[in-house]
């Protein structure tokens, strides 16, 4: 095995794969271990030699972030398989494939991989993940009969053990004939989107954005879609619309907020006990979107997490007034940095804030995805709603004909709410003890995360609090959410309503609402 630089990883088809759906191709490696004695690989034609000594592209991850951002405008399928197999034995230890899928889901990148090994198995995760969008495993098994299979590949898993592989992944998915309309502004574009699904023959149509809501019922309401289900994921008022086909759908994402929260105070008690700074000094830095609730209720979990096991610990909150804007979020963790903040979080989707603090030094608690590919000096842990089992459940539901609830709440303990693996060479020791301890009081009911023993606002106890649950145009507070000391977050609705500013958390600026 060798080494060897590479100018590009992504490489543009001059024409997309009409087989396999692929517009870039991707080669983590080249040659192959896998010694099928039929390769054409081994032809003179493709230029590579001897196939069997495998060189390894070291420089490849360092590529892939920056070419996956150059083309968020025209994402289109990733291909990996082409001229050599990703999941050769050489990647059990080096791992390329599976890090580079990791960068893969953080820019939302539909992925095709083709294999000849079960080891794609391992990857199960990301590639759920990335299914979110899209993502393919096509298995080559040229027979069925494994003793034929190894003298034919005497490197590759026997055919039974793909065939196992296959049936694994496809458990973790649902077969499904999918239209996904990419890149739909919380704008006409979305009116649009949507009657095109109908009219394609979509039996469920799902917007995946809080600001889709209002043209979804615009069609929905419509008579002639009248039996298609339409499901707004994050929304707050389907379930009020007055329509039987249209539901709400969210997760306790603030339940990962808090755990993640509880892995941030842990990094601050051993910065504090490495003399990195005093325990008074120990303030975070949040980056979030827009000032709603569903921003509130995240940032304000997450310092409660934090401060349950760093009591001193406090918070600076900025917006950028935007769920994606690279440069704004960027900019908002380095002011956030100057200001003294000595780790930092957020809710905005984009790299900007990782790698900003890849850059200062500064540990980060990201969301929606890992970025430890991208910033393993400072990156801790992740949380992340996982959709797979409310799409499971509502795309049963349509297919049985069955009624979907017109609100839906994910938990923790329904898999809805999950978070990615710890960096271990980040995180605090004991972490891992830590979030595990509570995810199991939180599951059986012995935490909750708005106990209201945990926070003051203005410095008075919080014993009553009347949400605006049903969403009505003068913002009516209408529903008492305060029960048993704490404040029951998305139980009267699965949308968030928690909006109380509460002690220890100052606002930079307010005006993103």
């Amino acid at each position: 095995m060798r080494y060897i630089e590479t100018k590009t990883i992504l490489s543009k088809l001059r024409t997309a794969d009409r087989w396999f759906g692929i517009a870039y191709n991707m080669n983590l490696y080249r040659g192959c271990q896998h010694g099928c004695i039929y390769c054409d690989t081994r032809s003179d034609c493709y230029g590579i030699g001897d196939i069997a000594q495998i060189a390894v592209k070291r420089n490849a991850l360092e590529l892939l972030p920056a070419e996956l951002r150059a083309r968020r405008k025209k994402r289109a399928t990733i291909g990996t398989g082409s001229v050599n197999d990703p999941y050769m034995p050489v990647e059990r230890e080096l791992r390329l494939t599976r890090r580079a899928l990791g960068m893969i889901a953080d820019e939302r990148f539909p992925v095709h991989v083709i294999t000849k090994s079960s080891l794609a198995e391992r990857d199960a995760d990301i590639l759920q993940e990335i299914s979110a969008t899209y993502a393919a495993v096509s298995f080559t098994v040229t027979c069925a009969d494994d003793a034929l299979s190894v003298r034919t590949e005497p490197g590759a898993p026997a055919s039974s053990e793909r065939f196992r592989a296959m049936a694994a992944l496809a458990a973790k998915g649902i077969n499904v004939e999918w239209v996904i309309k990419y890149n739909k502004g919380e704008n006409d574009d979305c009116t649009n989107a949507n009657i095109e699904c109908a009219e394609e023959g979509c039996q469920l149509i799902i917007n995946n954005s809080y600001g889709h809501e209002p043209f979804m019922l615009k069609v929905a309401g419509k008579s002639e879609y009248k039996d298609i289900q339409f499901i707004g994921c994050t929304n707050l008022n389907s379930q009020f619309a007055g329509l039987d086909n249209c539901h709400n759908a969210f997760a306790n994402i603030y339940e990962g907020r808090y755990l993640a929260g509880i892995a941030a105070g842990m990094k601050l008690n051993e910065m504090i006990a490495n003399g990195e700074f005093t325990a008074d000094e120990a303030k975070i830095g949040y980056v979030g979107a827009f000032t709603y609730a569903e921003v509130i209720s995240g940032y304000t979990s997450f310092f409660l997490g934090a401060r349950s096991v760093c009591p001193t610990a406090t918070m600076e909150v900025t917006f950028t007034g935007s769920w994606y804007d690279e440069t704004a979020e960027k900019e908002g963790a380095n002011k956030l940095i100057a200001n003294g903040c000595v780790l930092i979080s957020q809710h905005a989707d984009s790299m900007g804030a990782p790698t900003a603090c890849e850059t200062a030094g500064v540990p980060n608690i990201s969301y929606n995805g890992s970025t430890q590919a991208a910033c393993p000096n400072t990156f801790i842990v992740s949380s992340r709603i996982d959709w797979a089992p409310y799409y499971e459940y509502a795309i049963t539901a349509a297919m049985n004909g069955e009624a979907i609830d017109a609100d839906w709440t994910g938990t923790l303990a329904t898999g809805s709410v999950v978070l990615t693996d710890l960096n271990e060479n980040v995180a605090a020791e004991g972490t891992a003890e830590a979030i595990a301890d509570a995810t199991a009081k939180l599951e059986s009911g012995e935490l909750h995360v708005f106990d209201c023993s945990t926070f003051t606002v203005d410095g008075q106890p919080v014993t009553s609090y009347m949400a605006d649950v049903d969403t009505d145009p003068d913002y009516t507070p209408d529903t008492e959410v305060v029960q048993d000391g704490y404040l029951a977050e998305s139980t009267a609705r699965s949308a968030p309503y928690f909006q109380l500013m509460i002690d220890g958390i100052d606002l930079l600026d307010t005006n993103f609402g």
